[in-house]
């Protein structure tokens, strides 16, 4: 089996009341399991959802897809995408990710990340 470059997708939903959106998630399953005032993060089983309040992010984001990865330095040297499409290059985040960012033509936000080493 050839090394994968990425191990799975995290679907990233928008939210406007965290209350509601906490209840509702619950109910049908889901565990969250990090949460700050903006972004919800979630797992039922093996299968991980996020939710970001609308508005929050830098970018104009309306739908976004998170992909968890084993190096997101080796996958950004294999991407050929330049701006406008690339967003941000490798960085570790606050949220103790280390992630990259790119857009398609559409707005739609593909973040890619692991777990960083900080």
């Amino acid at each position: 089996m050839p090394h994968r470059l990425v191990w799975h997708s995290v679907p990233i939903l928008p939210f406007d009341d965290a209350d509601a959106s906490r209840t509702f998630y619950q109910g049908v399953g889901f565990e969250i399991f990090h949460e700050e005032a903006d972004y919800m993060m979630m797992r039922m089983d093996s299968v991980e959802l996020h939710l970001a309040r609308a508005g929050h992010f830098w970018v104009e984001e309306t739908t976004s897809a998170y992909f968890r990865a084993p190096d997101v330095d080796r996958l950004f040297s294999t991407i050929e995408v330049e701006p406008p499409h690339l967003v941000s290059g490798p960085q570790d985040r606050t949220w103790r990710m280390r992630e990259f960012h790119s857009k398609d033509p559409f707005g739609n936000v593909l973040r890619f990340g692991q777990p960083s080493t900080e």
